[in-house]
């Protein structure tokens, strides 16, 4: 059957596959489709194309993961937690938003964020501009910037490609949007 879905991640770390239509499950089982990482997480974004998706949590991983049978395709350690994740427009780029609300240990790099070629997991651009954790990333529709919001701001960047596909990008800062409450 072929139906729209929404999928949900937990703070159990469960992953619910639900149908746009009416919120019903659509598991089998009638629970989760899987659990995904072993502590937090809350960075889930699908892939332009629909066949994937990225999670990041807590546990300093980047899975992806195949819509259609739930089995883990990839994963990469990335050595600190991560709150969001996105796609780029073309598929090819994840940019990954790094930090946790209360910061633990010197390994948390609170503000901090990534792209990440999808094919190599390779990290192909870093940047930090804010102290706080990342918990939004929207990329522009044709690819060429990024909104990177924390907890006290949000900044614009401008992403600069030198091969297709990306092997490395320069990024950069565009203005800064401080949040007023």
């Amino acid at each position: 059957e072929n139906q729209e879905k929404i999928l949900l991640g937990s703070r159990n770390n469960e992953l619910w596959e639900l149908s746009c239509s009416d919120g019903s499950i659509l598991s089998e089982n009638g629970g989760p489709i899987t659990c995904f990482h072993s502590s937090y997480s809350s960075g889930l974004s699908m892939s332009p194309n629909g066949c994937n998706f990225a999670t990041t949590g807590d546990d300093g991983f980047l899975r992806l993961w195949n819509v259609f049978d739930h089995s883990e395709m990839k994963s990469f350690e990335m050595g600190m937690p991560s709150r969001s994740c996105a796609f780029s427009p073309d598929g090819n780029m994840i940019a990954i938003g790094f930090g946790k609300p209360v910061k633990e240990n010197a390994k948390v790099m609170n503000g901090k964020w990534s792209i990440v070629n999808v094919d190599t997991l390779t990290i192909i651009a870093e940047r930090r501009d804010t102290r706080t954790c990342i918990v939004e990333m929207k990329w522009h529709s044709r690819g060429e910037r990024i909104a990177v919001g924390s907890n006290d701001n949000i900044c614009v960047y401008q992403i600069f490609t030198k091969t297709k596909p990306a092997t490395n990008v320069e990024i950069s800062l565009l203005t800064i949007i401080e949040q007023l409450c």
